[in-house]
């Protein structure tokens, strides 16, 4: 057999160099391709809407605005138009594209819609939620104070509030924040949610024994229905606020139960004695009930699997999800966000395998695509998306292994 010639050889490193540019030019293609998948925004039906919808429409947005108590000015604001034109849009008088405004209110009452289903079905018994609960139920019962330090996202606000419906008219629970983190702010939110008439008038003491004779009515020297008040978020609370919570635990006519609940800043504020003066240590000396989970501790797979179904079943999804994909879910769960990560991935492919007129199977795969629109790092590259490839690809044999 004759060698090659040199014109041979260079023809066929020119031929796999070619070979190499075509190949790398379609992976790049792919990999933008795939990019735009995620991030483009939905497709909308942008026909004509027929009378009776645009009827349907105005009627739905006039009964949330009705029982969300809300202004004109306030759902205009949360369109992006204008009170005036929301006012004619209602009355029927409107000359401008109604069909516009009302696609923008339909997105405002799925969201409303979406976020009222979520705030009910969120809370699933967990074993986490379960040691909230039982903190809650000691400071009720004994009356005594009771702290809770977890992670953001574990749960914790959930349980307090299923603990709140539970307990009913007895029980409080404060989300403290900004808007009210002040002695005066505090006392102010406390008689306000307890229909307190004549509050804003009074000076902060007159006020402090308001909201001290209301809760004493609970407690009445002796009851076995004392006040709990469950206040999330303590790390924000002024000093002062603080002392003030305490002292109506104390006080031997009010002797409410009192719940103090937020992450390891809690700890650290209590030991920075200066942040909550003298009252740390008649605060800390007081609670006998105590629930902590360590930002290093893993989140249990059945409190995943608790979690993760009750926000399927809120989507609409009544199927089961495969090892793998529960795999995925703890993996997420257990990097900072907790359970946040999980809602969030969960809703986002939904909406990004349905904006593409598909139905979503929360594989693996699936919620590793829309990993980034969480700001969580996906664990595969996506060429296409998932749910336009078959059973067998490359993606999922890796998810499943």
């Amino acid at each position: 057999m004759s060698s090659p010639r040199p014109d041979d050889q260079a023809t066929s490193a020119d031929i796999k160099d070619a070979i190499g540019r075509v190949v790398t030019a379609v992976q790049t293609a792919a990999r933008k391709r795939s990019r735009q998948a995620v991030n483009r925004p939905f497709r909308r039906n942008t026909a004509p809407l027929a009378a009776r919808v645009r009827k349907r429409l105005v009627d739905r947005m006039v009964q949330a605005q009705r029982e969300e108590g809300l202004t004109v000015g306030a759902v205009a604001r949360a369109l992006r138009y204008s009170p005036s034109v929301w006012s004619q849009v209602r009355d029927g008088k409107y000359k401008g594209d109604v069909d516009k405004f009302l696609r923008r209110g339909r997105d405002w009452l799925e969201h409303r819609s979406r976020r009222a289903m979520l705030s009910e079905a969120v809370y699933a018994d967990t074993s986490i939620g379960g040691q909230v609960i039982a903190v809650c139920r000691t400071a009720a019962t004994m009356p005594t104070i009771g702290r809770i330090i977890t992670p953001s996202g574990c749960g914790k606000t959930a349980a307090l509030a299923a603990f709140a419906r539970e307990a009913g008219e007895r029980c409080l629970h404060l989300q403290i924040g900004q808007a009210f983190h002040t002695l005066r702010g505090v006392l102010t939110e406390i008689a306000r949610r307890l229909k307190i008439a004549g509050a804003a008038s009074q000076t902060t003491p007159d006020l402090y024994a308001l909201v001290r004779d209301h809760v004493a009515r609970f407690y009445a020297g002796g009851a076995n229905d004392p006040f709990v008040l469950l206040a999330d978020e303590t790390t924000t609370l002024r000093g002062n606020a603080l002392d003030m919570l305490r002292n109506l635990h104390d006080d031997p006519a009010a002797r409410i139960g009192l719940v103090l609940a937020d992450t390891d800043l809690l700890d650290e504020r209590f030991k920075g004695r200066d942040a909550y003066r003298h009252g740390a240590e008649q605060t800390l000396g007081r609670c006998a009930a105590v629930y902590r989970f360590a930002r290093d501790r893993k989140i249990p797979i059945d409190d995943v699997r608790a979690v993760g179904t009750s926000i399927l079943r809120t989507l609409g999804f009544d199927g089961t999800l495969d090892r793998a994909a529960w795999s995925y879910l703890a993996d997420v769960a257990n990097r900072p966000g907790r359970f946040h990560n999980v809602k969030g991935i969960l809703m986002r492919c939904r909406e990004i395998v349905e904006a593409a007129g598909r139905e979503a199977a929360y594989t693996a795969p699936e919620l590793d695509f829309v990993a980034r629109l969480v700001d969580l790092e996906p664990r595969w590259e996506h060429p296409v998306p998932p749910w336009e490839l078959g059973a067998e690809t490359p993606a999922a044999e890796t998810a499943v292994a």
